[in-house]
């Protein structure tokens, strides 16, 4: 999907399908339109919704690409990506009912009218896709691939945030791709199955960001992991992925844990260590209170406690004693000096 309003979010425009869109969008190609051309076409398919301009964007490109800024999935296919552009607008501009067999209208119409600058034109419009379901298919599968490894690298980043828009797109496209898988399993004629087959050994499992707004959380606040199937989710390149990335459902893609879960992990953490320890005590306790053990180790405990009575007071005993002995010899100092001095002073 090319809707402008991704233009506006840095996580979008960082894939290069995006970019893509952006450039042919916003190029202003209509300065090189064809309008006498585009203005026949408006007047005979009256019921299309700005089939002017979009005529008018078409020609301009056809008359004067600029390839040079366009990034594409394989060499030399800067034209795959205008076919997917213009088919994507000619779907959204038709009006309410409108089918493949409108917008092959405008098609035939404008090959028809423009055979004589055919040979100068800058691309070719392809007309293998005009059904649109098999449109939106191929497109998806297309551009999937051709954002795959700015995904990759995005979400592979430590601590990477992503927006809601860009988390959807890495849903939506990765359900495509599995789906797109189990279809040419089946039947390999289907328009998108050769691009698949040439696409298909490129791609492993990408995983989804931690979204960058809250509606990751519940009104609780707490964490909602979101689990979903990304590419290559059975067998194949994928099962080896899983392998180097220790997931064993290699196929699913998890969001990465907020702050909160964090917070969460952290708290377990700290229960599972003191847990053991309270149940160290508790049963030293039980075996203190209520075995042989306990009255064991209250004897020892007594002995000790009388046994460093003894000591101290022996030990208090000699400090007195010593103490005894040093005022005696003091004493009688004192009294030898002071009965010598009355014998000199008569």
């Amino acid at each position: 999907m090319t809707d402008k309003v991704y233009y506006n979010d840095d996580d979008m425009l960082s894939l290069p399908s995006i970019r893509n869109y952006k450039h042919i969008d916003t190029y202003k190609y209509n300065d090189f339109g064809n309008s006498g051309l585009c203005t026949t076409i408006k007047n005979e398919l009256n019921d299309y919704v700005g089939i002017y301009d979009l005529c008018m964007d078409v020609t301009g490109i056809l008359n004067n690409f600029n390839k040079s800024r366009i990034t594409s999935l394989f060499d030399n296919e800067q034209c795959t990506v205008f076919n997917y552009w213009m088919y994507h607008h000619l779907y959204n501009n038709l009006t309410e009912g409108n089918d493949s067999r409108s917008v092959s209208s405008f098609i035939f119409k404008l090959l028809e009218y423009r055979k004589d600058y055919i040979k100068d034109d800058k691309c070719t419009i392809d007309i293998k896709i005009i059904f649109k379901d098999h449109f939106i298919k191929t497109k998806m599968l297309h551009d999937y691939a051709l954002d795959y490894e700015s995904i990759k690298s995005k979400v592979e980043s430590p601590d990477a945030e992503c927006s809601k828009s860009y988390n959807a797109y890495i849903v939506k496209h990765s359900e495509n791709y599995n789906k797109v898988k189990e279809e040419c399993r089946t039947n390999e004629s289907l328009p998108y199955c050769a691009l698949y087959t040439k696409i298909t050994e490129y791609l492993l499992p990408l995983r989804a960001c931690r979204q960058k707004d809250s509606t990751l959380r519940t009104r609780h606040g707490e964490v909602m992991m979101d689990t979903f199937q990304g590419a290559l989710s059975e067998g194949g390149h994928g099962d080896e992925f899983g392998r180097r990335m220790g997931h064993e459902n290699s196929g699913e893609l998890h969001f990465p844990l907020t702050a909160q879960a964090h917070r969460t992990s952290n708290s377990s953490t700290i229960m599972s260590i003191l847990f053991p320890v309270l149940g160290i005590l508790f049963s030293f306790f039980i075996l203190y209170r209520f075995t042989p053990a306990g009255s064991l180790l209250n004897t020892y405990l007594l002995k000790k406690k009388k046994f460093r009575t003894h000591v101290d007071e022996e030990e208090t005993e000699h400090m007195l004693e010593n103490t005894y002995e040093y005022v005696n010899r003091n004493m009688g100092y004192d009294t030898h000096h002071i009965g010598y001095n009355g014998l000199e002073n008569p």
